[in-house]
């Protein structure tokens, strides 16, 4: 099975953690300033 096809959810939830893909409306800006930051 090629690993690059493996259906992974968008979304992982645990008691204290959410882990999502940043595809969500509003995601763009946060993401950008995390990556200014990042390299500032």
């Amino acid at each position: 099975m090629n690993p690059l096809l493996l259906n992974i959810p968008l979304q992982i939830e645990t008691e204290r953690l959410i882990l999502r893909a940043p595809l969500q409306t509003g995601d763009g800006e946060i993401v950008h300033q995390q990556l200014f930051c990042l390299f500032d």
